[in-house]
């Protein structure tokens, strides 16, 4: 499937009780932003699909698609998300069930070293 945010937004769902939540008003950017210290709550409107991670009402981390490509996936920070194994493991199983691509994978670069598009 390819995604982008014209067309059909990825559900929001549960992966190994982590939410993922598609962000979709200002409030959403801004509250997600703050959360994980990072340039989100400057990014509203953004021409990318931007989900949200949180499990128990915490934002963990956000994850930046353009069609069927994971552009980034950072924590709080913008730290890596392989830093976090448990979100990892769930951003990854959630990853594959949508079909999508990670950067880093698709072009095999180190997470981190991602050349900015």
């Amino acid at each position: 499937p390819v995604y982008s945010s014209e067309t059909e937004p990825i559900p929001d769902t549960i992966v190994n009780g982590f939410r993922f939540l598609r962000l979709r008003t200002t409030r959403d950017y801004t509250a997600t932003g703050r959360a994980l210290n990072n340039c989100l709550n400057s990014a509203y409107p953004s021409d990318n699909v931007i989900i949200c991670i949180e499990k128990d009402s915490e934002i963990l981390a956000a994850i930046e698609i353009k069609d069927d490509l994971v552009l980034q996936a950072r924590t709080h920070g913008n730290a890596d998300m392989d830093k976090s194994p448990q979100i990892y493991a769930a951003y990854k199983k959630w990853a594959t069930h949508n079909a999508l691509r990670i950067l880093s994978e698709a072009f095999d670069v180190e997470p981190g070293n991602e050349l900015p598009l």
